[in-house]
């Protein structure tokens, strides 16, 4: 009777390709956070059960996990699902949504923060040793990293958002917008709704953790670029380490206008 120590190693590696990977390639994009259908107005409260970390980077991790299991069943076992022609697909994969970015700990990059924090964020790809190592693990420590910085900056997104909201203006610039007293150039296509605006804009509509979820679903696609500039500030620093020159008018001009849009507070304007 064959077994998988006896079957052709072609044979075997389709075997466990379907095993290790039973639904296929997941999706390896940074998922968007959704609104909540009910909105949550305490603060601090988490708007809905929500995972950061990518649907096929937890698949992934399930498959390395699994196949150190059965690495000690047997040497030939072992063998087998540790080949790299079993990983290097996935690990290209993976490699190709989640570019290799600046490392931190380069003197001649402009990355702040403590020397354990840059030791922490900086991807493996960046140690000289890592193109030596098998597909096997270099595939599980990727994963590792992407599943720990994508838990992370999400935790980030979430800190400090009030001082982000008070420094960039949220409430007064809603307030002008939905009494279209304010010089914005979105009021061309964008009209006032009969909602009437809140009494208190960060209470019922700017929550921390909405705000937490507009930095989230803006900055966190940047995550598959590798670590820069606004990310990294934000990693390190929590959602108000943004620069305010540059990140206001994302804010005034995209993310603000479109959740009062979704709020129901403004609409587009009709065509004549």
């Amino acid at each position: 009777m064959a077994t998988l120590e006896t079957l052709p190693r072609d044979v075997a590696l389709r075997v466990f390709r379907f095993a290790l990977f039973p639904g296929g390639p997941a999706s390896l994009e940074v998922p968007e956070l959704p609104r909540p259908e009910v909105h949550v107005a305490r603060r601090d409260a988490p708007q809905v059960p929500f995972d950061p970390v990518p649907a096929g980077v937890t698949a992934g991790l399930n498959a390395v996990k699994a196949a150190a299991h059965i690495a000690t069943a047997s040497k030939a076992l072992r063998d087998v699902v540790m080949d790299d022609a079993l990983w290097e697909e996935p690990l290209a994969a993976l490699e190709q949504v989640f570019q290799l970015g600046d490392d931190p700990l380069d003197p001649d990059q402009d990355f702040d923060g403590p020397a354990q924090k840059k030791k922490k964020y900086r991807d493996p790809r960046h140690e000289e040793s890592f193109d030596d190592l098998s597909a096997f693990t270099r595939y599980r420590a990727l994963l590792r990293y992407v599943k720990m910085t994508c838990e992370d900056f999400y935790k980030s997104c979430h800190r400090n958002v009030r001082r982000l909201a008070w420094t960039v203006g949220f409430g007064p610039m809603s307030q002008a917008i939905c009494e279209e007293t304010g010089e914005f150039y979105f009021l061309d296509y964008l009209e006032r709704t009969d909602k009437p605006p809140p009494r208190d804009w960060y209470k019922e509509v700017f929550t921390d953790a909405t705000i937490g979820r507009m930095v989230w679903n803006s900055f966190s696609p940047g995550l598959m670029s590798g670590l820069r500039f606004d990310d990294w500030d934000i990693l390190i620093g929590g959602a108000n380490a943004l620069d305010e020159t540059d990140n206001q008018e994302r804010f005034q001009c995209d993310l603000v206008p479109e959740e009062l849009v979704a709020r129901g507070y403004m609409r587009g304007k009709t065509r004549e």
